[in-house]
C-alpha cells in the first residue's frame, strides 16, 4: 500500500488542490485504486457501520487491485467540508438475492463517496455473481467514470462541480444512507 500512496502523490496532489490534469488509462486505474483503498481505510474508523463487505477488503488486500464488480467515478468537490468528507450507503439489489438480511452489514452492494480538498470519488461495488452497473442519477453528469476506464484520456477537473446535495443524491440512488453516517466527516 505504501507503493500505491507514493505513486499517487504526483497524480492526485495537483487534483486535490483543484489543478487541471489529463488522466490516461494508467492514471485513471491508479486514482480509482487509491480511492477504493482509502474508502476501505476510512471504513475501518467506524467498523460497526461497515458498508463495504469484509470479503471485498480481503480480496483487495490480497490482489491490491480493483475488480470488475467495482465502479469508480471522480469529480470536483465544492461542498461544505473542504478538507475531507466521507459518506456511505449499503443496499440490497432488488430481486438479486433471495432471503437477504435487512441488516446493512449483510448488504451485497455499497457506495462510498469521499473527498479530499477539491477531489471527490464515488466508489460502487457488489458481491453478486452477475454483472451489474450502477447508473448514477442526473448529478452523475458531474462525475467522470475512471474504473473501469471508458475513455483513453479523461480531462480533470470536470466542468460541473459536486456539492454536498449532489453527492447525497448519488448515494441515495443506490439505497438509504447508513444512519448517522450521511455527510459525517472523519474525526
Amino acid at each position: 500500500m505504501h507503493e500505491l500512496e507514493e505513486s499517487c502523490k504526483g497524480v492526485l496532489g495537483k487534483l486535490i488542490q483543484g489543478g487541471s490534469r489529463n488522466l490516461g488509462y494508467w492514471r485513471q486505474a491508479l486514482a480509482a485504486t487509491w480511492a477504493a483503498k482509502t474508502a476501505m481505510v476510512w471504513e475501518s474508523v467506524s467498523p460497526k457501520d461497515r458498508t463495504i463487505p469484509l470479503e471485498v477488503l480481503h480480496t483487495f488486500h490480497r490482489t491490491q487491485r480493483l475488480s470488475l464488480r467495482q465502479q469508480v467515478w471522480t469529480g470536483r468537490y465544492v461542498g461544505n467540508q473542504p478538507d475531507h468528507s466521507f459518506r456511505r450507503t449499503a443496499a440490497h439489489v432488488i430481486g438479486a438475492v433471495k432471503g437477504a438480511s435487512e441488516n446493512p452489514q449483510d448488504a451485497h452492494a455499497y457506495a462510498v463517496a469521499l473527498s479530499v480538498g477539491q477531489l471527490a470519488f464515488v466508489v460502487f461495488g457488489h458481491l453478486l455473481s452477475v454483472p451489474i452497473q450502477l447508473t448514477v442519477p442526473e448529478e452523475g453528469s458531474k462525475l467522470v467514470p475512471i474504473w473501469p476506464p471508458e475513455r483513453e484520456v479523461v480531462a480533470w477537473p470536470p466542468s460541473d462541480a459536486l456539492d454536498d446535495a449532489a453527492i447525497t443524491n448519488v448515494l441515495t440512488s443506490l439505497g438509504l444512507p447508513i444512519p448517522g453516517t450521511e455527510g459525517e466527516p472523519l474525526p
